[in-house]
Parts: C-alpha cells; structure tokens; sequence
C-alpha cells in the first residue's frame, strides 16, 4: 500500500460534519482532509448513469494544481454502486497528474457520503471515503465566474461580446480575425443559460449591415472560469472554437513591469520537452507565437511529423494565456487537421488543454529547455 494513501485514509475518516446529507443521488459536493480541504463537484457525466467529479475547492499547493480538473470518472453498476477511476495524484498515490487508479467500487452510503476501494499498482485495495458538504463558497457562480456576460477573445484574434437580455445572452462579434480581408458575414449568438456554465441556443450568419440571415445553427456554449469553448452544429460536422476572457474595456492590457525585470515568466518564446520527449521551439511575431518540431517522441513516430514542421499556431492573451491551433495526424501522416488547444505558462511550466475533434480532453505538461533566458526581455516602461 502506498504511504501517501496510507496518510490519506487515517486522516480523512471523521474530519468533516456531514452537512445537508442526502441518500438519494451522488450528485453533490464531497471533501476529505481537515489541513488539505480538498472539495470536488460529483456531476452527471455525457452517458447515461455516469458521473464525473471536477475539483472546485483546495487548501493545499499540492491539490490546487488540479483546480477545475477532472479527478474522478464513474459509471453506475447498480443503485448506489459505481465502478470507474480516480486521479492517482488526487489520493497521494502518484506525483504523475496522468496517473489514475482503477475504482473496484464506489458506494454512496445512507448518510450521503460516497465511499471508494482503490486498486493499487502494487496490488492489493485501499478505501477512504467523501463527505458530502455544502457547495464551497469560492464554487459558488458570482458575476464573474460563470457568468457569460462580458468580452471574449480567441485564438484568431477576433473578439466577441455578450450582453444579457432578461434570461436569453445575446453575443455578436466587436473585432473580426481579419479585418484587412473585408467585411466578414455578421454573426449573432442567442443562448439560453441551462445550469453549471452551459449555454444553449442558435448562431446566425447574416449580411455585414445585418439586413439579412443567410444561415442558422445550433450552438452550445460552455463557461469554465476565464475560458469559454463553443460547439456549433456545421453541415460539415461539429465545429468546436475556444476563447478567454477579457475585462470590461475589452483588451485587457499587460502589467508593466517592473525596472528589475529582465523577462516576463509568461512568455512561451523558447525551447520546451513535454513528459514523453517531444520538443518545440516557439518564435513570437507580435502576439501571435508559432511552434516548430525540435524533436519527436518515440510514440509519435510514425505519423508523418518531420523536424521543423510547424506545429503549433498560438494567439497570447493576457497574462501568460494562450489559445490556437495542434497540428494532428493520423498514423503514416494519411490524415493530418489541426485542433483546438490552450496554454497557460508559468516562469519554466506550461500546462496544455487540448481539445478532440472526437469531444476528449487532453491535458499535459511540458517543462522550458533552457530556462527563462532564452525568452527575450521584457519591455521596458516608457
């Protein structure tokens, strides 16, 4: 048995008041650890009879780099009963953040707290148990968090704006990708809030003067914090975009830095090895960043990549945010497309969401080759 596990099961057991207990469904809040207070949200997951539980409370350094991040995935076996897995990260039983652990049962008890038997590596069990809680404060929706409203930018450069109309959300587009290319077709987003940051409704394309519609599709838009991803129903198919968010003024301006700053930690220039060996150089033309192939990992050979193949085509937005563009292929490089991706950088860490055109999410990390010197300066203030 793991130690970190060991420690885990010893301290979780009655440290939490079992507050608003219900026996009647796994939905819900749930903790364990007085010092670590770590809180997840148990939501029904896209399959019949599944649930998916996101991290949405922590005390600890060590559980807030899984802030907003999926920990547990289960599937029900029989009232009560579920089988699934949880983050072996998440239970101490792994410093691997990719790691997972098969959940042989998770059973909901009678006072509402669910109750989980891990598989270990090694072999053998271990159990520990949630208490279900109220929603933590810091979870709970303010206008900020959730809320639609506001401006938003994407990885192509346009930006979008919501305003609320009673309880419908009414986006249209302030600055388009391409303004050098002409008048782009006016779009115009209609979306019903439908609980827990999802939105759902239509997406217009009309005449620039907005005289006319020329085409009408269903889109689902879904807030996450500062970030928003959108999935419209194309004749072609799902066409699914990403953006973050921006401040009242609509571009929210960089920091300036300070006299003693030599580098800005956020910036991506430079050399970067994610976890499997791929590596990437990314080069800045104004915000715009693009990747080119340094290295292959030994699991991606075989799909066509080549050295100094452009890879990665990324937009900075404040801060050290990116959005953009994968490159993407099959095996033998037969199929090659590019998919939605988002970057937060961090001094020497990037962390990456990569969104599937098959609806997965991909998360990972990649560590800067180098240090910060090999990012360039910082601007000097004025």
């Amino acid at each position: 048995m793991s130690r970190f596990v060991t420690q885990l099961v010893l301290r979780s057991a009655g440290v939490l008041a079992c507050v608003g207990a219900s026996a009647g469904g796994a939905e819900g809040f749930f903790s364990f650890g007085a010092k670590e207070g770590v809180t997840i949200r148990l939501a029904r997951g896209k399959e019949e009879g599944s649930l998916v539980g996101v991290v949405v409370s922590a005390r600890s350094a060590w559980h807030q780099q899984q802030m907003n991040q999926t920990v547990l995935e289960l599937r029900r076996v029989k009232e009560h009963v579920f089988r699934g897995r949880c983050s072996a990260y998440h239970v101490h039983a792994s410093q691997d953040m990719e790691a997972w652990l098969d959940v042989a049962e998770a059973s909901l008890l009678p006072s509402g707290d669910l109750r989980l038997l891990l598989k270990m590596p090694e072999g053998g069990s271990v159990q520990f148990a949630y208490q279900r809680v109220e929603e933590p404060e810091r979870h709970r929706p303010d206008a900020g968090e959730r809320d639609l409203a506001g401006e938003w930018a994407d990885g192509a450069g346009a930006i979008t704006v919501f305003r609320r109309d009673g309880d419908i959300y009414v986006g249209q587009v302030i600055r388009q990708a391409s303004p050098e290319k002409g008048p782009a077709p006016r779009e115009t987003i209609r979306v019903k809030a439908m609980g827990d940051g999802v939105h759902k409704g239509t997406i217009e394309f009309g005449s620039p003067d907005g005289k006319t519609v020329d085409l009408v599709e269903d889109i689902e838009v879904v807030v996450r914090g500062d970030t928003l991803t959108s999935v419209r129903s194309a004749k072609g198919g799902k066409v699914a975009a990403i953006a973050r968010r921006l401040d009242s003024a609509g571009e929210k301006l960089e920091p300036k830095p300070k006299a003693a700053a030599l580098v800005d930690p956020g910036d991506l220039c430079g050399k970067w090895r994610a976890r499997n060996g791929d590596t990437t150089r990314y080069t800045r033309n104004g915000d715009r960043y693009t990747g080119y192939i340094v290295a292959i990992a030994p699991d991606k050979r075989g799909f066509g990549f080549v050295v100094g193949e452009e890879g990665v085509r990324l937009s900075r937005i404040p801060g050290g945010f990116y959005v953009g563009k994968v490159l993407v292929k099959t095996e033998g490089g037969k199929d090659a497309w590019w998919e939605d991706i988002e970057f937060t950088v961090d001094g020497d860490e990037l962390r990456y969401t990569r969104y599937m055109v098959n609806g997965k999410v991909e998360k990972g990390r990649s560590a800067r080759v180098g240090g910060l010197q090999d990012a360039p300066p910082a601007p000097k203030s004025p």
